[in-house]
């Protein structure tokens, strides 16, 4: 019997049935190889939503594909659509369903009307194949010519520490030099200060404002690795070192203080550590001579 018909019977063409359909005649034909003829509704006395589904799909087979011969061989199958359309609540939906006779053949074409359009088809192709005369193209307007002209690429911008003048110190070689050894090169300084550039190089330190604020040692890690990362725009015009000094207790209640040593090209506070990093107004710069800045250094390095 069908439980509660009117959840169930609802238009095919709100669901997809197929998976369900070809899973439905595979477990029904299965049921035919091993009679099992008690079962009303495949698996269950009831109707579920995918025997509904393959049922759906079923009725133009049975009307229009499945001839007798071809319904034979699958009599659970028969025996299953016939209890279905002859249930009130499905013969409703769908009206009386007959078998097909014989099983329907497709349309043949019509060979005339065919050849008919192939040969209206060829004088079509024909001119189509035709080579049309090229039209010389118009000359073109001054506008569109100004108006690849503002689309020309811009000159890059040029750094003003790019156009001080040469200097006899290389930044690059200058932090080989330094870390060449590790912490850092013993005799550094007194290699640096015969080569250092006074005017196009400067020292400056860094305090952090908020040093009261570093009473817990885990979290240093996170402010001395981003300022760093931060800094990656003065890559090219600075050398530095920070370090957080403190306790020797990670676990004490601190707090720590916070300092850094730049090496700037140019005379002035580097504009990318200003523009570029973000944590740079939490610090107060201050620029230093070269004694307190060899001091510093060691300082910072020394572990």
């Amino acid at each position: 019997m069908l439980s509660r018909p009117s959840q169930f019977l609802v238009p095919a063409t709100k669901i997809s049935p197929f998976p369900f359909f070809f899973l439905t005649i595979h477990l029904l034909c299965l049921s035919s190889r091993f009679q099992a003829a008690d079962v009303l509704y495949i698996v269950f006395s009831s109707v579920l939503s995918f025997v509904l589904s393959s049922f759906w799909c079923s009725v133009d087979l049975y009307r229009l594909v499945f001839a007798p011969k071809f319904v034979s061989q699958f009599p659970n199958v028969t025996r299953w659509f016939t209890t279905c359309i002859n249930q009130p609540e499905f013969s409703k939906v769908i009206g009386k369903v007959e078998f097909a006779k014989e099983e329907a053949q497709a349309p043949k074409a019509d060979k005339k009307a065919g050849a008919a359009d192939k040969k209206a088809e060829k004088p079509a192709a024909a001119a189509a194949a035709a080579p049309k005369k090229e039209e010389k193209p118009a000359a073109a307007p001054a506008a569109a010519a100004e108006e690849y002209d503002d689309e020309a690429p811009k000159p890059k911008k040029v750094n003003p520490l790019d156009l001080l003048p040469e200097s006899p110190m290389n930044l690059d070689a200058t932090k080989k030099l330094m870390f060449s050894q590790r912490p850092y090169k013993a005799d550094f300084f007194e290699e640096l200060w015969p080569q250092f550039d006074a005017n196009g190089y400067s020292f400056w330190i860094a305090d952090y404002n908020y040093n009261a604020d570093n009473k817990e040692f885990w979290k240093l890690g996170n402010s001395l690795g981003g300022f760093i990362q931060r800094s990656d725009a003065c890559r090219k015009y600075a050398m530095g070192v920070i370090q957080a000094a403190g306790p020797e207790d990670e676990d004490g209640p601190g707090p720590w203080h916070i300092t850094s040593a730049w090496l700037f090209r140019g005379t002035g506070m580097l504009p990318e550590m200003l523009e570029e990093n973000p944590d740079s107004e939490y610090y107060t710069w201050q620029k230093v001579s070269n004694t307190i800045m060899h001091i510093c250094f060691c300082f910072l390095l020394v572990p």
